[in-house]
């Protein structure tokens, strides 16, 4: 886990409790994340609320397929191939049949990483935000050319 979400020590008391404690690393919050995302092999998202969801972004954009949670911004955010690996918030059994279904196949995970970066370079990349500040110039200047109503 990375950063220093609100269930961080139930997450460590349920790792401790279940003998897992060598497996599960709560990182806290880092700096390196472009690193620690090309390490990763599936992106895990819980959040029940959101903003604009970056981290989710981020992943997508290094490639990984990701598991989140069913909310509004998730599902804005999300490459379309990702869709059916959103969750309904809260189930935990849900998620983790999708993680594991990820990680039992590196085909799955690298298919679906790729759709993700897809996306991303599609929705946000420099072509992407170039072509949307041409339009709103173009749209801009054209409202600037009509003429103007008398008063």
């Amino acid at each position: 886990m990375i950063g220093k979400g609100t269930d961080r020590e139930e997450v460590r008391r349920r790792a401790r409790d279940k003998g897992l404690e060598d497996a599960v690393d709560l990182l806290g919050i880092r700096s390196d994340i472009p690193e620690l995302l090309r390490e990763g092999d599936v992106f895990v998202s819980a959040s029940k609320r959101e903003g604009l969801p970056q981290a989710v972004l981020e992943a997508q954009a290094a490639g990984l397929p990701l598991v989140a949670a069913d909310i509004p911004p998730h599902r804005e955010a999300v490459a379309p191939e990702l869709a059916c690996f959103l969750y309904p918030p809260g189930r935990v059994d849900a998620a983790a049949e999708r993680i594991v279904r990820l990680l039992e196949s590196a085909a799955l995970r690298a298919e679906l990483g790729a759709a993700a970066r897809r996306f991303i370079e599609r929705r946000f990349g420099q072509r992407a935000g170039l072509a949307r500040l041409q339009d709103w110039h173009e749209g801009w200047f054209a409202a600037l050319q009509a003429p103007s109503k008398p008063r």
